[in-house]
């Protein structure tokens, strides 16, 4: 049997809907809808399926009906007739190119000719009959019920496959090709002057002839086992892209349902960054590859063989996230790129068997230093200045060393490799103090700390990632909410920090918390938020920190779980944080915001980290509309409405304080002091300050009216003062210099107001 075009190698049910074109100026791949573009058409589409005219296919063309072939026609590329029959009467032959295809969910009934050249495909779902029409078979036929041949050649290049009975009538024809007839229960009938060879399923599978596609479609049309089906091989022939169906022995991608198997063939094959590669068992030989780039994902749902030459390669910005949901046989090997000499490292080690001998290779001899943190201490467990044994990351004097974190700091910008098994199991560890924990997510694939399958114990419901760039982030795994970029998702190769207050406490993680996620390395921003919360920004020269406030219904005014305790950044980045029930809060979970709430700000810095400082509302166009937020300054005698201004610059006095800054939330004064035009205007109000003083001018024409008034607002909607309107200029005192006031003048019911700043 012939080679089947690479372009057609696509199982049973996967044309429908496919676009393409027939000689047409738009190529939807709706057969119906395609604006043919042929000489003897003159732009003219058939109507109801029924080709009455000289035709020809070129690429990918789906009939939802049935079809009616009364001319000659031409299949170089796909025809698929769905939920239809496939009828060939009168005119000129219809021929199926190598390289083409015609696949038929219904019947075949062919009393004019009908040629399948070599290379040519033809299926029919259904019963096929042949009668009178002089067809030729020299490619392959596969029909899954009943077949009827009279005056049809089946050619020596040919193969006509039956699932259903097969009946030769009396007239001419040929049978130099192979036929299978695959149900032994079915009949067969020839007229007693033809001596035709049938042969069986056992006999079509010793033929050497019969190419792993055309198995491929017998088993989707169940006509056979698929236990009869070698599994897909890699075949490298066009380029080491996974994701290319000409690299692989069906022409097909593989999926999920795919038992693989990478040979030494062709090129080695590369998965990069994109789409999620799946597979069911993959098996990679011991003189093939496999790698993964960085940035790639794979979830393989069976086992994984690598016999040692599967290679993960990684960057800090794009970690591969890899999960094995069967057993895994071999070792992976590791490459981390990116992790910048002279900066701390807060890592972890996905696979087994990792060594200190594994570092020296890395960064050389003493050009590293590795620490783990217990007991309240880091404790120096490799590289420069440690012990002179060779230290054995999976022999760790705690159980489960998976979940165990550490700090590198590196001395070379150089990758780092190492070589183990992958983290394929469910972990669990007990803490026995009462401190700060690091944890590593122990699986190479990213880690959701939402999942159930991550259990914190009585650890604090909230998972901190220290950056290199000494910035920490912080995600609550209650409300949902992160600062710094925090997020529920913990990269591969990462480790965090988690706070116990119990003399006992423990972390179980499951399988089942393995997820992809893109992104870059460590905590990523969640999703868009609600406006029930306040983001504030500190930034300086060094960095910026950030605080978030959530106002909730089932918020408290003491500290609970759904507050995330400050984990302070180191260098000199600045700390923003309030303060909550005697703790230092990133992340504070407050009630449901009443007008005059007063939240205190503090912040704390090293003394060689002051410089100009910013606070900056982030969100304040979607925090909640009806309030006004005002930032006061108390040290300088400032307050903004952060509505108005959204950042204020200011100069630190000292390197910490919690009394210079206050926060507070007073109901919008447009909504109490409303302005209406109709009556009062620019046109007979001026309203104006000089130093301290304030002036008032209307019309003698205001002064008519019964219900006159000059009120004085603060920012906040304080009623301030209240003046009587008797007189067209009116002037008077305002409490405080340095400030800016509203004045608002009422006549009947109409009002007019301005804003005035006192120096």
């Amino acid at each position: 049997m012939r080679k089947i075009c690479s372009f057609l190698l696509v199982t049973i049910g996967a044309f429908i809907g496919v676009s393409g074109q027939v000689y047409s100026t738009t190529a939807d791949g709706d057969f119906d809808g395609a604006v043919w573009d042929y000489p003897s058409w003159v732009g003219e589409g058939p109507q109801d399926g029924k080709l009455s005219k000289a035709w020809q296919i070129d690429h990918v063309l789906t009939r939802n009906g049935d079809v009616t072939s009364t001319q000659a026609g031409a299949i170089y590329g796909t025809l698929n007739v769905v939920e239809g029959d496939y009828k060939k009467s009168g005119g000129g032959s219809d021929v199926i190119y190598d390289g083409g295809r015609l696949e038929i969910w219904g019947n075949l009934t062919a009393t004019q000719k009908i040629e399948v050249r070599d290379g040519g495909l033809l299926i029919v779902h259904g019963d096929a009959s042949f009668s009178n029409s002089g067809s030729q078979l020299s490619g392959d036929v596969i029909v899954t019920g009943n077949v009827y041949l009279k005056n049809t050649d089946v050619v020596s290049t040919g193969n006509l496959i039956i699932g259903g009975n097969l009946e030769v009538a009396n007239g001419g024809g040929s049978f130099n090709g192979d036929i299978y007839q695959l149900d032994p229960d079915a009949s067969t009938t020839f007229p007693n002057y033809k001596d035709v060879d049938v042969g069986g399923e056992d006999e079509m599978m010793e033929d050497d002839d019969m190419v792993d596609v055309l198995l491929e479609i017998l088993e989707d049309a169940g006509m056979i086992e698929g236990s009869l089906l070698p599994p897909h091989q890699w075949n490298g022939g066009e380029s080491d892209d996974w994701f290319t169906a000409a690299n692989w022995t069906y022409g097909v991608v593989p999926d999920a349902s795919s038992d693989i198997t990478i040979v030494n063939s062709g090129n080695a094959p590369v998965i990069g960054d994109g789409a999620i590669a799946y597979v069911n068992n993959l098996t990679i030989e011991a003189d093939a590859s496999l790698t993964l780039e960085p940035g790639a994902r794979m979830t393989i749902q069976g086992d994984l063989i690598t016999n040692d030459q599967l290679t993960v390669k990684n960057t800090v910005d794009a970690p591969v996230s890899l999960i094995v949901n069967g057993n895994v046989n071999g070792e992976t090997n590791y490459e981390w790129e990116g992790m910048t000499k002279q900066l701390w490292w807060y890592i972890s080690h996905p696979v087994t068997d990792v060594t200190e001998t594994d570092y020296d290779n890395s960064y050389g001899v003493g050009r590293y230093v590795i620490n783990r943190y217990s007991k309240d201490s880091w404790f120096r467990v490799a590289g420069y200045v440690s012990s002179d044994d060779i230290y054995d990351f999976s022999s760790d004097p705690d159980s489960d060393v998976q979940l165990e974190g550490y700090d590198l700091y590196p001395a070379e910008d150089v990758p780092l490799r190492y070589a183990g098994v992958l983290n394929n199991e469910d972990y669990s560890r007990t803490y026995t103090k009462a401190q700060w924990w690091l944890v590593a997510n122990p699986y190479p694939s990213y880690m959701d700390v939402e999942d159930a399958g991550f259990d914190m114990g009585n650890f604090g419901k909230t998972v901190y990632i220290r950056k290199s760039d000494n910035s920490v982030s912080a995600y609550n795994v209650l409300n949902g909410v992160g600062v710094n970029e925090g997020s529920r998702y913990i990269a591969p190769g990462q480790s965090v920090w988690l706070r116990t207050y119990n003399a006992t406490d423990y972390v179980n993680i499951s399988t089942t918390a393995r997820v992809h996620e893109t992104g870059g390395y460590g905590l990523k921003s969640g999703s868009a938020e609600e406006n029930d919360r306040l983001r504030l920004a500190l930034s300086s020269d060094h960095g910026t920190d950030e605080i978030v406030m959530i106002f909730n219904v089932n918020g408290s005014e003491l500290y609970t779980a759904y507050d995330s305790e400050k984990l302070f950044n180191s260098g000199n980045i600045a700390n923003l944080y309030s303060e909550k029930d005697g703790k230092d809060v990133a992340i504070n979970f407050l009630p449901e915001l009443e007008p005059g709430t007063v939240i205190p700000l503090s912040y704390k810095v090293n003394e060689d980290g002051l410089s100009d400082f910013t606070i900056r509302a982030t969100n304040i166009n979607s925090f909640i509309p009806e309030v006004d937020v005002y930032l006061e300054d108390k040290e300088e005698g400032v307050t903004i409405n952060l509505r108005e201004t959204a950042e204020y610059t200011f100069i630190p006095l000292a390197t910490s304080t919690s009394d210079r800054f206050e926060l507070k939330f007073e109901a919008s004064v447009s909504t109490d002091i409303e302005s209406n035009e109709a009556e009062i205007s620019l046109n007979n109000v001026t309203i104006y300050a000089v130093n301290q003083k304030a002036y008032v001018v209307v019309s003698e024409e205001l002064l008519m009216a019964e219900d006159r008034a000059i009120e004085v607002y603060n920012l906040s909607g304080q009623l301030k003062a209240q003046y009587a309107l008797n007189t067209t200029k009116t002037v008077f005192d305002l409490p405080e210099s340095k400030t800016m006031y509203i004045i608002k003048v009422s006549v009947d019911q109409s009002s007019y107001q301005e804003k005035v700043v006192v120096f």
